[in-house]
């Protein structure tokens, strides 16, 4: 089965290149084709190669992909030919992040139009627990979509009891052929591997730093690590010894270390040469985040490394390990956190116990070959298991929990979804939009903020003495939008002495 894998920019992808890699192993492995593209609006996607996975600001890497533009004439001509090649067409994000730089811009819609058109299955995955809040116009596509695989176990609870369609629980997808225990290359060290975001823990883990007695390495970035380096009292100074990418030292202990964000050959060495990988993912508490695992958890244990998460994690009737002995358990607070790891780094032969029962774990639970398998099952018996477009109520398939998915009102389709980020909403503030130089760098960066709310793009219109919002409906061109725009403010400026 030749698969077209279409991918998008967000910022701070963290495990989504994780699933993306196991994915392909796994379908590869079985026999079929796995083809992945980028897709922009123009295609010019800059820091992307065909070849090499390519780091971008020094905060995350893509991996290699082929340039894939849509919007246009051109672009969707161009597209229906290419789904000519392919049996199934899988979205390893729902859509664009509606960021400023994006401009409020729809065209990615061609997408999912034509591969429907032609009558290919559409998958889609979703990653997290936030669909509602990140994608809320995805609605307008949902319908057209075969198959959902979801990777985080609370959106079953929670907003994907809110989106119609068929879902299938995806464990972490990982190439499990390399996995061992390796206590030769062990160096006596922990280190921290998730992006840096609040509800990772990252501020706790850095607060506990002048208390662990072992030596610390800090990789990848993210919002909260130029947050950290300025906050009064976040701990930066006190727990860093070295910053490797700001070149500069703290008053930490010298082999408390940050390294940044490093590409994916270089991962496995350094999950084999510490004993313990710190993620406290799920550890704030809350329904959207609470008891949630990660990649990172998984992947230290392929490589003998003792994956340490919050007790929430290991106590949590959704979460996967909740129910095996494989992980060792962190208490919310620095100092406690701090007392666990010392008493763990303390006791190599509790490591390799804890080790040896993940690495059986992980070898059952996160084999990317079966959990290929498993789609293909889905996707060939999809009229047998009820897998079809147009799902009017959500329907999943998992063997973790058995609690029932609570009734809730399932979410509005939008018909005409219009960004607050379109050039028209723009002009009741006194803005315009970015022109094509900045909007190739905006795609290359992904700077830019979700929306607080999603609305309806507002023009000025003049009435007497009045000047008043008229609201726009409707699927609207960008680039008419831009002229109506510009037209607008210059009858401002020409016309209004207020």
């Amino acid at each position: 089965m030749r698969f077209m894998v279409i991918d998008f920019e967000i910022i701070e992808r963290g495990g989504i290149n994780r699933i993306v890699e196991g994915l392909q192993y796994g379908l590869e492995a079985i026999g079929c084709t796995f083809d992945y593209y980028w897709a922009s609006r123009a295609g010019r996607v800059r820091n992307l190669s065909q070849t090499a996975p390519t780091m971008v600001n020094r905060r995350y890497y893509r991996l290699p992909a082929r340039q894939l533009p849509y919007r246009g004439d051109e672009a969707r001509r161009d597209y229906r030919r290419l789904l000519q090649d392919y049996d199934v067409v899988m979205f390893m994000l729902p859509c664009p992040h509606d960021i400023k730089g994006n401009t409020g811009d729809m065209s990615w819609v061609m997408l999912y139009q034509e591969a429907a058109d032609a009558g290919l299955p559409i998958m889609v995955m979703i990653h997290d627990n936030l669909w509602d809040t990140y994608y809320p116009w995805y609605r307008q596509v949902s319908d057209m979509v075969t198959l959902h695989m979801f990777t985080c176990y609370q959106s079953k609870y929670d907003s994907l009891a809110r989106l119609p369609g068929h879902f299938v629980f995806l464990p972490t997808p990982l190439d499990i052929r390399t996995a061992a225990l390796y206590p030769q290359e062990k160096i006596g060290s922990v280190c921290w591997m998730p992006q840096w975001k609040k509800w990772k823990g990252i501020y706790p883990f850095v607060k506990a730093l002048p208390q662990i007695d072992y030596p610390v390495d800090l990789y990848n970035a993210g919002i909260e690590y130029h947050n950290l380096r300025n906050k009064i009292g976040g701990g930066w100074k006190d727990g860093i010894g070295l910053d490797h990418v700001g070149r500069k030292r703290g008053r930490g202990r010298m082999d408390h270390q940050y390294w940044g964000a490093q590409l994916p050959d270089i991962l496995p060495a350094i999950y084999r040469q510490h004993n313990v990988s710190v993620d406290l993912s799920g550890s704030i508490g809350g329904q959207r985040f609470d008891g949630q695992t990660s990649c990172v958890m998984l992947e230290a244990m392929l490589y003998g490394c003792v994956s340490a998460v919050s007790t929430r994690v290991q106590e949590h009737r959704w979460s996967p390990l909740s129910s095996a002995d494989v992980t060792w358990g962190l208490p919310p607070s620095a100092n406690d956190i701090a007392e666990r790891l010392n008493e763990l780094m303390a006791d190599v032969r509790l490591q390799r116990r804890i080790a040896y029962r993940a690495l059986e774990f992980v070898r059952e639970y996160s084999d990317a070959r079966t959990h290929a398998e498993t789609i293909l099952e889905h996707l060939e018996n999809r009229q047998a298991l009820g897998h079809a477009p147009g799902a009017i109520e959500p329907a999943f398939w998992d063997t973790i929990c058995d609690d029932p998915v609570p009734e809730m009102v399932l979410a509005q389709r939008q018909d005409a979804y219009v960004s607050l980020h379109t050039a028209v909403a723009r002009v009741l503030a006194g803005t315009s939009g970015p022109d094509e130089d900045e909007v190739g760098e905006l795609e290359e960066s992904g700077i830019g903020s979700v929306p607080e709310r999603a609305g309806t793009a507002e023009v000025l219109e003049y009435s007497g003495d009045t000047i008043r919002p008229l609201a726009l409906g409707g699927n609207i061109d960008t680039r008419w939008m831009k002229f109506v725009s510009g037209v607008a403010r210059a009858w401002l400026e020409a016309f209004d002495d207020r």
